[in-house]
Order: C-alpha cells, then structure tokens, then sequence
C-alpha cells in the first residue's frame, strides 16, 4: 500500500463505514491513537517508534478491508460467473 496521509486512512475508513471502536477493537489500538493518525498529529504518549508500527497495522487493516471489498464485488461482477448463468 503506498504511503497515505492520515486523513485519507480517515476518510477510508468513513468510505467503509467502520466506526472508530471498530477499527480500534480490530486493530487493538485505542481510539485516541487512530484519532492521532488519521489527524496526522504526533501522540506524545508513544515513541515514534511504537506511533509508524501503529499506523502501518492500521494503514494494512484499512487496505485488507479493501481488498476483501474487490474481491466481494468481483465474485459478483465477474464476467466468468455472467457467462455461466
């Protein structure tokens, strides 16, 4: 996944209809850490460290919710599934 600002994980997010608790229960990290991304703010209670691992688990959780969106869609758009009906 290429490098995305904050606010369009956000707004990635939002465009799936994923609530913060959500992501934070399927990501196990806390609300005011994905609030922290997805603002692009540094949190002062993590290590830069510890705060790019939280973005990049969150940033993949994002892009695995996507995936499995195409891939729904494409099981029901696929032109092979059209040809066999």
């Amino acid at each position: 996944m290429e490098s995305l600002t904050g606010k369009e994980l956000g707004k990635m997010r939002e465009s799936k209809g994923i609530t913060l608790d959500e992501a934070a229960k399927a990501t196990c990290l806390r609300v005011s850490i994905i609030k922290a991304i997805e603002n692009d703010e540094p949190c002062d209670l993590l290590s830069p460290l510890y705060l790019n691992f939280s973005r990049r688990t969150y940033a993949r959780y994002l892009d695995n919710a996507a995936q499995k969106e195409i891939a729904a869609a494409k099981a029901v758009k696929s032109p092979a599934n059209a040809k066999s009906a």
